[in-house]
């Protein structure tokens, strides 16, 4: 595998599966990643969204019934890039259209492609 354009950069994660948070974490390392939280609710994602230094995030959009919007705006307002997962379509997130979207389940060539987009080689 090539150098991954995310190696050494800091990626807060906020999923609220234990299983799915690890394995996506262990994508995420694979790359060089340094994974902030995994945060598994929408509490602590606030709290490290406001005051945590990373690079970029991945947000689960639904997490534990509760939409990840709080959280995208904060990230929004400190202009940190952000991808999101869903196992749902493209219309669940529409206000955050720009943001890149990731499937669940996760699978490593399409966390690969999240990263290319939050990392742009130059």
């Amino acid at each position: 595998m090539s150098a991954s354009p995310a190696r050494g950069r800091r990626i807060l994660v906020v999923e609220d599966e234990f299983l799915v948070a690890a394995m996506l974490q262990h994508f995420l390392e694979d790359h060089g990643v340094t994974v902030i939280g995994p945060a598994y609710n929408i509490d602590d994602a606030l709290t490290l969204a406001r005051d945590a230094t990373f690079d970029a995030a991945i947000l689960d959009v639904n997490v534990r019934g509760i939409r990840i919007d709080p959280v995208a705006a904060s990230l929004t307002e400190r202009r940190i890039g952000f991808a999101l997962a869903t196992g749902y379509g493209k219309e669940v997130v529409a206000a955050w259209a720009d943001a890149p979207l990731l499937a669940k389940p996760y699978c490593q060539a399409d966390v690969e492609r999240v990263l290319e987009r939050l990392f742009p080689i130059e």
